[in-house]
């Protein structure tokens, strides 16, 4: 799809005047020209938008249902020869009855009415239920399909549209359950003290329960009466993201958003469709071209999310680290300590454990572990974190061990990938034999992002008896260091961690190594890790959102790093097979239990 999968979503409330059917049908048709003109492929529209809600006894004069009649079919040729999808809510005079419906527009036909069955007491004076009629009905010259669970597919299904009437949005999941993956509630919502809080507080809740998107339509607030205060709020979500919003005294007249068809039905394939017997599908061919992108993309999606859910990750983290030491019964935690970014997570998450659980410190054992490489600056900071936190350091050079085992398999000592491997694994047999002397369990310390990429020695840092950290990326272990430089009971390590946090990223293995210079940015591996493994983007919609979310880096950079990243995942995924055990904590995660692919497929899989 040309359009990424992105469908153009618009909501728009024109001005408005009760009764006034000229007045009103020209300013609806002039947003629906506007929408066009931007781009947008689905349009809607209130529910009785032609003459207003408070029409009241108007609806019973044919005089007045004619020119409804009559505003209908010009706002029907306004559609023609535009490559859009309309939604408005107007009456509907069929078998000798009145109908409160939403018509679905499109180049100049009416392609079908969905009914409103959700009547409340004061509408019943003017529309009545439709039950137990045809299927259909002529209407305007029109044949059209008419159901209340008529739902409106397009670009070849991947957008499936439905309209809720409810005032609770319960119908949300029943169109949900049977394949709509967008839904607009049309209620037409009165304006209270509490309205607002009340319709975001549900939108969020409903778009993210039944993974869709949820938009809200309401009147324009100048079409109120009778004393009831219409809210004009609108808005659209995207499973439990609010993408745009305006409230009921702002009057603007329209909201627009780029709404994400491949991460909702990317993660609704858990969802069991049922498809009712009384369910009506029709499908409207548009052109999947997207004309301009406005939607606000994060370049830094576990970055933002750490930083506003810090505490949460640290309490998830630590609280499952306490479970799985009760369950062992382990008498000690053993963690090497590098003066790196992740081990210092891991120790300050250990910490915080005891001082959360009033578990001794005493179960603590950090261990340093300089190698040939060391730095003074990892090696001071270290030492001093584990001082200032009060912690059992223990601390073993492998200098000697490393030279002695090269010497051993006949190695020259050469800086390759022997001589780097031999380092890690020696680290990991240390640490590994510390915990079973102590009957402890020695914690791993890499994260998810260096699993994504498989950025660990086999055999060494790839393997631990439980990671504490396979659940954060890098992007997200940064701003966790950084909030704990924040808390008053770690103010006296604040120092030693912000400049740890400044720390070049290198597993200080060989002479100056950096991390970033050898695989790219973790900041772009993050953010490829979050779209492309999260929601499953093909590599085409994946470079096109790292070209939006970060223009001030070149496009071979970019697209070098997602060559990096599609290789990698594929190749070195036999190292997430002997992972230990860890846990949750975003939507992405790596076990075998959540994703596995061959160990054997192609290096161009994903490529």
């Amino acid at each position: 799809m040309n359009n990424y999968g992105f469908l153009k979503t618009s909501v728009s409330t024109p001005d408005c005047k009760t009764g006034d059917i000229d007045f009103n049908t020209e300013k609806i048709i002039e947003e629906i020209s506007k929408a066009n003109t931007k781009g947008v492929k689905v349009l809607f529209l209130p529910r009785l938008a032609i003459s207003t809600p408070y029409a009241l006894d108007l609806f019973k004069f044919d005089t007045f249902l004619n020119k409804i009649d009559d505003a209908l079919g010009r706002i029907v040729k306004a559609t023609k020869q535009r490559d859009m999808v309309v939604f408005i809510g107007s009456v509907l005079r069929t078998y000798n009855k009145i109908f409160d419906c939403m018509f679905v527009l499109n180049n100049g036909e009416i392609c079908g009415a969905i009914p409103n069955n959700n009547l409340k007491i004061e509408d019943m004076k003017y529309f009545d239920k439709y039950e137990n009629i045809e299927e259909y009905a002529v209407y305007l010259n029109f044949e059209i399909p008419i159901n209340k669970n008529l739902l409106v597919e397009t670009f070849n299904g991947q957008a499936v549209l439905g309209i809720d009437f409810s005032e609770d949005f319960s119908n949300a999941d029943y169109l949900s359950k049977n394949g709509a993956n967008i839904v607009a509630n049309v209620n037409n919502f009165e304006e209270l003290y509490d309205t607002e809080n009340k319709l975001i507080t549900n939108v969020l809740s409903v778009s993210y329960i039944n993974k869709i998107s949820c938009i809200i339509v309401n009147s324009n607030p100048l079409s109120s009466g009778n004393g009831n205060l219409l809210s004009g709020v609108k808005t659209i979500s995207e499973y439990g993201e609010i993408l745009c919003f305006t409230d009921t005294f702002e009057l603007n007249n329209s909201i627009i958003a780029d709404i994400d068809l491949d991460k909702l039905n990317s993660v609704r394939k858990s969802i069991k469709n049922s498809f009712g017997g009384d369910f009506d599908i029709i499908s409207v061919d548009l052109n999947d071209n997207l004309d301009s992108f406005t939607k606000e993309i994060d370049p830094f999606p576990f970055a933002s999310a750490a930083k506003k859910h810090s505490k949460k990750i640290i309490d998830i983290t630590a609280f499952n680290l306490l479970k799985k030491i009760n369950g062992l019964n382990s008498k000690k935690i053993v963690v090497g300590v590098s003066g790196g970014l992740d081990s210092t997570l891991a120790l300050l998450i250990i910490d915080y454990m005891c001082n959360k659980y009033k578990i001794n410190k005493n179960i603590v054992l950090a261990v340093t572990l300089s190698g040939l490489h060391s730095s003074n600056r990892t090696k001071n900071n270290s030492k001093l974190l584990i001082e200032k936190l009060n912690l059992e350091n223990k601390d073993i050079s492998i200098e000697n061990a490393a030279k002695e085992h090269f010497k051993d398999i006949g190695h020259s000592g050469e800086q390759d990938i022997t001589y780097e491997n031999a380092q890690a694994r020696e680290r990991t047999q240390i640490l590994m034999d510390l915990a079973n002397m102590y009957n402890g369990i020695m914690v791993g310390t890499s994260d998810m992002s260096e699993e994504a990429l498989g950025f660990s020695t086999f055999g060494g840092d790839a393997i631990s008896m439980y990671n504490i950290l396979s659940g954060i990326p890098k992007t997200a272990a940064r701003e966790l260091v950084l909030y704990f430089s924040l808390l008053k009971e770690y103010e006296n390590v604040k120092t030693v961690l912000e400049d740890i946090v400044d720390t070049p990223i290198s597993p200080e293995l060989k002479s100056e190594q950096k991390t970033e210079d050898i695989l790219g940015s973790y900041d772009i591996h993050d953010f490829i890790l979050y779209n492309m493994v999260g929601f499953k983007y093909s590599k085409e919609k994946t470079l096109f959102l790292l070209n939006y979310a970060f223009p001030n880096i070149e496009k071979s950079v970019l697209k070098k790093c997602l060559t990096t990243f599609s290789e990698r995942l594929v190749l070195q995924h036999f190292k997430r097979l002997s992972a230990p055990d860890s846990v949750k904590v975003f939507n992405i995660y790596l076990s075998q239990s959540s994703f596995n692919i061959p160990t054997d497929a192609s290096r161009n899989s994903l490529l």
